[in-house]
Formats: structure tokens, sequence, C-alpha cells
């Protein structure tokens, strides 16, 4: 069912439990594919018969999957040459001809987009199906089926307020109110393919693996080849962990600097092994240490423990490793985490976490005694509060982002799952949140009064005259929003839920009543 506003599609809303064969879509990297397992645990949990739409490149990462009865691959490349070649009918005929197959072979009754990309919400409007996540309706419009889709949008370009880790928005688009209980957890290994590998590495006794992710997929992301040269020397003399250097053929530069510099044992696979190679190699190691890759994720459904840098767009909330006492570590830089379109000229981020602090942290993890430290870098253990992924703080040095992030978590957390009277218990403190975050709270929460009560004040008009004045109330106070530097991602949200249809004045009142409300209590809670 698609709903109005003064005849503008714009929340598309429907009922997924009635739906056996779902299709689910993502159009995005390695990483992104392997995040999306929990959603297909938590599908599987639920009866479906689930298929996967995904780009051809990632076909071997999507087969890492378990409880996807099929998989289909979208010919994004060829596509595209078709189309820079100025032969664009080709292009249009192998599209539907895909689309076709898959509407023949699977027959979806529902398609659940997790791509919030143009191109893959016009997939969405071609299939035709009722559509979780994102999506175009018939005229157009940007569509979501609640607000954790819409959040999703929103806070994956705004860093200062993205404190949700994707797997969970992900569960969001399918389960509202955050009752599931589910994990990552892929595939098995073969047994053949860790027999293999085993006897590959043949340790000396005593001796273990640690394995070194040295690329990352943009270069401002990529933690100095040296540093891990250094914590490479220390782990293996001091924790007899051998170092295994892994990564794809665009890395083997890196690999080829480590080795340079090197001067004692380690392996190096690093463009030399298939994804099925990488599972059972991670399955051989006592710990990752890596930047914020797909590997990374593969380690976390494997369940190896991980020791992850988070440089650059990059940060700990949204993409850190969803297993418990995994340890994150992030610069300790007030521009960090940066947003993508920022330009920076020296990125001081990628040397301002120290090998030493890595060090630690390794011993953190390797001694399971995760005790708080002062280090000039922020460092987090992951953990899980209200099924959710979070992070603990282990600093003791103050970290001013944290308290602000953690409020963050607490405050759309509570808000996705339409919670207003904080049932759901988070272990937070009166938290001394910044004055300028203050700041803007207060100044919201005010609009959202005087905007209830001018929704009040015309019930007496004609309808012409009502629909006039709310729409420049509404504009005034979406303005305001979209000026704030914490609270940007609520514009979207307050878009998606105020541009609903209404039948009457009373329940568009009932909607700002409601975010009043919340952010009152909020306020009442922190100040």
């Amino acid at each position: 069912m698609v709903v109005f506003l003064w005849d503008r599609p714009i929340l598309a809303v429907c009922n997924w439990n009635m739906s056996k064969r779902i299709l689910v879509i993502n159009l995005t990297r390695f990483g992104d594919i392997i995040q999306s397992q929990p959603l297909f645990s938590y599908l599987h949990q639920q009866g479906k018969e689930v298929a996967l739409l995904c780009l051809e490149n990632f076909q071997a990462a999507a087969r890492l999957l378990q409880y996807v009865d099929k998989i289909y691959t979208f010919p994004g490349g060829e596509i595209l040459a078709s189309l820079s070649k100025d032969k664009w009918w080709k292009g249009l005929e192998q599209l539907f001809a895909s689309l076709e197959r898959i509407k023949r072979d699977f027959q979806p009754e529902q398609v659940i987009n997790l791509t919030p990309s143009l191109s893959a919400k016009i997939l969405t409007l071609v299939l035709g199906k009722e559509t979780l996540g994102f999506a175009l309706d018939k005229w157009g419009f940007s569509t979501y089926n609640n607000s954790w889709a819409a959040f999703l949008q929103a806070s994956s370009k705004f860093r200062e307020a993205s404190p949700i880790n994707l797997i969970d928005l992900y569960l969001g688009i399918v389960d509202s109110q955050k009752q599931a209980n589910v994990r990552l957890e892929l595939r098995a290994t073969s047994e053949d393919s860790i027999g293999k590998w085993k006897k590959f590495f043949h340790l000396p006794p005593g001796y273990g693996l640690i394995g070194f992710q040295l690329g990352a997929s943009d270069n401002k992301r990529r933690w100095p080849v040296a540093y891990f040269v250094r914590v490479g020397k220390i782990c293996l003399q001091k924790f007899k962990l051998i170092p295994v250097l892994l990564g794809t053929e665009s890395e083997i530069e890196l690999a080829n600097r480590f080795e340079q510099l090197a001067d004692y044992s380690h392996f190096n696979l690093v463009g030399k092994t298939e994804l099925k190679d990488l599972q059972a190699i991670l399955s051989q190691l006592t710990l990752l240490l890596t930047n914020d890759t797909g590997t990374m994720h593969l380690a976390a459904g494997t369940n190896l423990k991980v020791v992850a840098l988070f440089l650059a767009t990059a940060q700990a909330w949204d993409t850190g490793p969803y297993l418990e006492d995994c340890i994150c570590l992030e610069p300790n830089l007030d521009c960090h985490p940066c947003n993508f379109d920022q330009v920076c000229n020296d990125y001081k981020c990628r040397y301002a976490i120290q090998p030493e602090d890595v060090i630690l942290a390794i011993k953190l993890v390797l001694d399971k005694e995760y005790k708080s430290l002062s280090l000039n870098s922020r460092i987090y253990k992951t953990t899980f509060l209200n099924n959710t992924y979070f992070l603990e703080n282990l600093n003791h040095n103050k970290d001013k982002r944290y308290l602000n992030m953690s409020f963050f978590h607490f405050f759309y957390f509570n808000f996705l799952v339409n919670n207003l009277d904080f049932k759901n218990k988070h272990n937070f403190v009166a938290l001394k949140l910044d004055d300028k975050l203050k700041q803007e709270l207060s100044e919201i929460e005010s609009y959202f009064f005087l905007f209830k009560e001018q929704l009040r004040s015309i019930s007496a008009y004609p309808l012409t005259k009502r629909k006039q004045k709310i729409s420049l109330f509404h504009l005034k106070l979406t303005s305001k929003l979209e000026q704030t530097r914490y609270f940007y991602p609520l514009t979207h949200l307050w878009l998606a839920q105020s541009q609903q249809g209404f039948s009457s004045v009373d329940d568009f009142y009932q909607l700002a009543h409601q975010y009043h409300s919340f952010l009152r209590k909020v306020k009442e809670k922190f100040f």
C-alpha cells in the first residue's frame, strides 16, 4: 500500500509476513554482502525461502552465506560496457532478460532492497513487487518501508551521528522492533580446505599465527605498512605469533613493501589465494589485525577475534566487527571520522594510532582481560546491548566523541523502535554531553513544541488554508533540522514520517506531539 500527503507518495508500507519467497537485492561490495548474513539467518528463522541478487564480481562472497536458497548475479559491467559503446538497447535487453529469469525461476513474492542507489531502486520498480528497504513508487519518488531504512540512507552520509551498526540497520528493515537475536555466522569451511592450510603452515611447537590485512578500499583508510612491520616483529618475539599477510592482487605492492622492511619470518599470501581459501586460512589464525575491510567481516563471521583499525571516513560504530570481545582502535582526533566528501591534504589520522597502542590491544585479546588503558588512541571493545551492536570504552583518557556517540545510540535506537518510555535499559550514567549538542537538542525540542501548538491552533481554518499553513510550518521546522550539526539524520526521518497520508490535522498533530514528547524526555534524562 502507498500512502499520501497532498497527493505525493513517500512511505511504502507492506505486510512482508504474508510472503514466502523473498528476493534480497544487495548490489554492494564484499564486506556489505558478508554483513547481510544475519538478515538471511533471521529470514530463515521466519520460514522464508530466500534468493539473493548480487553483482557478478561478488558471487563468490555470496556463496559464503548460509540460508540463501538461490543466488542470481547482475551483469552490471556488461550492461555498462554496452552503454559506453552506444549499444544501449543491448544493455536494456540483457537487463530485462536477467530480471525475467528471476521472475520465472524464483517467482519472488516480495523484494528486500538493501542498496540505496538509484539503480537498485529502479530494479525493484521493474520487478513490480512489494518492497522492503529502498524503492521507488510509480511517480519516481523514494519510498521506505520503515524508519530504519530512512535512517540508514541519512546516517551513512553523516559521520557525526552514525551510531548504529549496518547489520542492525539491515535487520531493522524487517524487524522494526529489533527483537531478533541473531549473529554473524557464515557457512562453515570445508574440512578438506582447513586440512590443506593446516598442513601448509606446519607451525613449530608453541607458535601461532596472526593475520595482517594491509589493504583497504582506499589508501587513506590504510594503516602504514611500516607500522604493521613493527607490530609483526613484536608479535613474533613476545607472543610467538607469526604474521600472515592477506589480501588481493591489487595489494601485492603493499606486501612487497612489507617484505622489504621485515627481517623476520612471515607468510606472504597476498594475491595467492581465492576467497574460499581465505576463510580456511582465517580458521588457522589466533587473531586478525586489519583495517576496516571485508576480511574483517569475514573473520567475525568465522568467530575469529579481531583488532581493527578505523581511519579517515571509517568508524567502529557503524562498520565494526559484529562479534563480541573484538578491539577497535580509532585516532583520537577531533576531525575523525571525516565525512565522505571531506578533502584532506595530509590524512594525519593514518599515523595517529601508534604500533605500541596496537600491541596493547592485541595483548588484551590474547589475555582475555579487557581492562581499561590510558592510550592516545580511542580504544573500544565490541559488545551487544538490546540485541544491538555496541561499543564499550576501554580508555581512561578523555574521549568526548564516545560520550556523544553513546548518546546517539541511545537516542536513535529508542526512536527507531518507537520506545518513547525508554523501557529498554541502557547502561548510561549522566553523560557530560557536548554543549553544542545540548543546545541543538533544546532548540529542536522547542521547534517541535511550537509546531504542534500551531497545528492545534489552525484546526478552525478551512481545508485549503490549513494546507498552506501546515506547509509553511513544516518547511520552517525541516529547515531548522537541516541546519543542525548533530541531528541532521532526524531530518530524513521526519520527512519520511511527516509526509505520510493523514486523514486530519489531528493525526499530523499526534506525530508532532510524539516527536516533541520524545525530545522532551531525552532532554530531561540527560540535562
